[in-house]
C-alpha cells in the first residue's frame, strides 16, 4: 500500500498523494509534512492526489480541519491555489463536507484527473515561476 507523500521535489508545486484509506496515521503524515512545508515561508501550489483513496472518515476529515483551522494564516499566506484529484465520489463528497466547514481562502479545484490538475494550476505556478522553471 502506498503511503501518504508530500513530496516537494517540483518547487514551488506541492504534491500530496494519499493511500487507498485515510486514517490517523495518514493525517499525522500530511501534518508533519505540510507543517514543514509553510515553516519554509515560501508561496506555493499545492495539488492533493487522491486517484487511490476509496475511504475517508469523518474523525479524519474534522483532524484535516483542525489542522487547517491551525494553521490558517500561515495556509493563506503560502497557498497560491489547490488542486484536489478525486475519482471517489464518496471521497468528493467528504472534502465537500470539510469545505463548508471552512473554505480555503485560496483558489482551489475539485478534479477528477491529473490532467486537469495540473491544467488548473499552470497560471498559478507561472505567477511564482515567471520563467517557467519548476523543480526542487
Amino acid at each position: 500500500m502506498t503511503r501518504t507523500l508530500v513530496d516537494v521535489s517540483a518547487w514551488p508545486l506541492v504534491v500530496l498523494r494519499f493511500s487507498r484509506v485515510v486514517d490517523a496515521e495518514t493525517v499525522q503524515q500530511v501534518a508533519t509534512g505540510l507543517s514543514a512545508t509553510l515553516d519554509r515561508a515560501e508561496r506555493f501550489c499545492m495539488q492533493v492526489d487522491m486517484t487511490n483513496t476509496s475511504r475517508f472518515e469523518w474523525a479524519e476529515i474534522k483532524s484535516f480541519d483542525r489542522f487547517a483551522r491551525a494553521n490558517e494564516d500561515r495556509l493563506n499566506a503560502h497557498v497560491a491555489a489547490l488542486a484536489l484529484i478525486i475519482p471517489s465520489a464518496m471521497v468528493r463528497g467528504a472534502i465537500r463536507v470539510m469545505f463548508r466547514l471552512k473554505s480555503p481562502a485560496h483558489p482551489y479545484r475539485v478534479v477528477h484527473r491529473r490532467e486537469s490538475a495540473v491544467e488548473y494550476l499552470a497560471p498559478y505556478l507561472a505567477e511564482l515561476v515567471p520563467h517557467g522553471v519548476v523543480n526542487g
